[in-house]
């Protein structure tokens, strides 16, 4: 159990469809197994209650809840389940803790403007570790990751889907975005390949239609927003313990589907020195965009049909007591 300000990654790609720890880090309490508990494979939880305080240009001081459910039934998969929501804030009713079962199932979550009304999000995700380390001895571990998640939900226990199951589980995700990837590591090597694909209708909300599911005009879920289309390659080679060299291509495609798109692709160099207790690190990246988005919102768009090209760099020195 923790409490102070913080931030959270959920999910098992680099970059997070729910919660991502891209935003600065705001007040909260967490609570978390560190390790497994045992009973018919491995199980591990997460609980996250925040406030966002900030004025905002919709609703100000919203509050987020995050719960997340890990089953490993065998050593080589990993089943996850996630939920989170953006609630509350200026004018909204509270709720009491006898509520808060009601609203996590999402029993009454589509009736508008009502008491149990959010922005909420749900995604069930699957990772295999395939032994490949048994045939390719280098070969540390793998990792093949995929997420589904919607921001709507067809099931049997909501108000206004009474009568209704769909096959098998009694829900279906609706308004999906998808996760999908691979991490391979070596003794000196971790290499990512991830897609993402996200819906429109994500990370805006009738309660909150301006800056949506964001905090301090940075998204809380994808750093790169909605309606999007994003693949990346990563590399990291460590030349020894101390030293480690990276690149990264990226391309991304937003807004998908409605409007005209930008498209931007990237390259990204990066590098790490440990001396001691000293880190010095820094960085290069390009950027080659056609029809330059000019909103920096994550979820907001003024695309310019004009190409722009970037040059960004940075370095950071840290002392490590």
């Amino acid at each position: 159990l923790s409490a102070g300000k913080d931030n959270v990654h959920l999910g098992p790609g680099e970059n997070s469809l729910m919660l991502s720890s891209n935003t600065e880090p705001f007040p909260l309490v967490k609570l978390e197994t560190r390790d497994y508990i045992k009973a018919f494979g491995k199980w591990g939880f997460l609980f996250v209650h925040g406030n966002l305080q900030e004025d905002r240009n919709d609703r100000d001081n919203p509050n987020l809840l995050a719960l997340r459910v890990v089953w490993k039934p065998i050593n080589p998969m990993e089943i996850g389940i996630t939920r989170t929501a953006m609630y509350g804030g200026e004018g909204r009713p509270a709720l009491s803790l006898s509520d808060y079962p009601k609203f996590i199932a999402g029993i009454e979550d589509n009736i508008p403007y009502g008491k149990y009304d959010a922005d909420s999000y749900g995604s069930i995700d699957i990772s295999i570790f395939p032994p490949i380390h048994r045939i390719v001895p280098f070969v540390k571990s793998t990792r093949l990751y995929f997420q589904e998640a919607g921001t709507d939900l067809l099931a049997w226990w909501q108000e206004e889907d009474r009568g209704s199951f769909p096959l098998p589980f009694g829900f279906r995700l609706l308004s999906t975005g998808y996760l999908a990837g691979a991490l391979i590591s070596t003794d000196k090597d971790i290499i990512r390949i991830e897609y993402t694909r996200i819906n429109f209708r994500w990370y805006r909300h009738a309660l909150y239609p301006i800056d949506g599911y964001t905090y301090k005009g940075l998204s809380l879920g994808h750093p790169y927003g909605s309606d999007l289309a994003h693949f990346f390659l990563s590399h990291r080679r460590y030349i020894d313990n101390s030293f480690s060299l990276s690149y990264r291509l990226g391309y991304y495609r937003q807004p998908v589907e409605q409007g005209t798109p930008m498209e931007r692709y990237y390259v990204k160099l990066s590098g790490e020195k440990r001396l001691k207790s000293l880190i010095i690190s820094g960085f290069v990246r390009m950027d080659s965009i056609k029809n330059y988005d000019a909103n920096p919102h994550p979820v907001q768009f003024n695309i310019e049909k004009a190409d722009r090209r970037f040059i960004t760099s940075g370095i950071s020195i840290s002392w490590r007591l």
